[in-house]
């Protein structure tokens, strides 16, 4: 949904009425994740996206209608109807979607919590009769109610991804994938090109002005030219964070990693031969870090690939990290 904040200011500012279509099941090929969303206002003008292309003529038409009479509608396409060679799915992918629509107050929780990475969920009741717009929920959410059945619970208090849990369609908003990367050299230049092919919020950190500029990094999401450990805990780490420390330089690696280890962080890395590793981790341990937090420490950095240009090494580290973030190594 991050994709559609600047949309939703827009219209927020405008006082345009909002529809809001919602994957909420999907089968076969369907080209969009349950949770896909986009956004339609009385004028037919939409952002984002339920289906790739293949579907949204006739989600808008309905959101319009929605916008309307306000009663919410959950569409099905799929290769058993009659319309699946028209909207494209005739390849076998089944897609539901419901459209709902979306009130000022509850757009205007949406953009605070976008606004400051804050986890949500949106819980829309789909039996037996349509919610007519959806329930914002913050995420974690502490205090048990008993219209959430066991699973909706769960599902609340453990977020992972958006998902249909007895009729209610629990829709999870994560806080993007962000990567600080400590160090503005060759490696973290094409670190955050990759980052950014798959969607990640890069920030760059090096109190160097030199070596961090947009001259040389001009993709990057953010530049700090400050020391690490003071700009980590201005950015307050969360669990979505990712740690990437590439200077080989003690005097400004070592503070950020020790900030960094303590931190919500999914992933902590640092730059170095095994060699570099040994003495770092003493320098640390001596700094008051204990080995719990230490072996968090990714080092050397990155999949063992083979490869020693900067490139490669970006490619190594960034496959690491994805590989954690999935929870296909610890």
């Amino acid at each position: 949904m991050y994709e559609l904040i600047e949309t939703l200011q827009i219209w927020q500012a405008s006082h345009l009425r909002i529809a809001m279509a919602t994957v909420v099941q999907t089968w076969g090929s369907s080209p969009r994740a349950v949770g896909s969303k986009m956004l339609v206002n009385p004028d037919g003008a939409f952002s984002g996206s339920v289906s790739g292309g293949c579907v949204e003529n006739a989600v808008i038409e309905t959101a319009l209608t929605v916008l309307e009479d306000h009663q919410p509608q959950l569409l099905h396409f799929g290769v058993a109807d009659e319309s699946a060679w028209e909207v494209g799915l005739a390849c076998g992918g089944q897609i539901r979607v419901l459209v709902q629509v979306l009130p000022a107050d509850i757009a205007q929780d949406i953009l605070a919590a976008l606004r400051q990475r804050q986890a949500f969920a949106l819980l829309s009741s789909l039996s037996p009769n349509l919610a007519e717009s959806p329930i914002f929920l913050p995420i974690p959410t502490t205090t048990p109610s008993a219209q959430f059945s066991p699973s909706v619970w769960q599902a609340l208090t453990a977020p992972s991804v958006s998902a249909v849990h007895d009729n209610d369609l629990v829709d999870v908003v994560l806080p993007p994938t962000r990567l600080l990367v400590v160090g503005g050299g060759h490696i973290s230049i094409a670190l955050i090109r990759l980052a950014n092919i798959l969607g990640f919020e890069t920030i760059l950190i090096d109190p160097r002005r030199a070596f961090a500029n947009r001259d040389r990094f001009p993709h990057a999401s953010q530049i700090i030219n400050d020391w690490p450990d003071h700009a980590l805990a201005d950015l307050h780490v969360d669990s979505s964070t990712a740690i990437a420390a590439l200077t080989h330089d003690p005097k400004i690696d070592d503070p950020g990693l020790k900030v960094a280890l303590q931190s919500a962080a999914f992933y902590v890395g640092a730059l170095g031969s095994t060699k570099t590793q040994v003495a770092r981790r003493e320098r640390l341990f001596a700094e008051g870090l204990p080995p719990a937090q230490l072996d968090r420490l990714h080092a050397p950095i990155g999949l063992n690939l083979g490869g020693r240009s900067a490139e490669e090494i970006a490619l190594a580290v960034l496959a690491e990290i994805v590989a954690v973030r999935n929870k296909k190594i610890v």
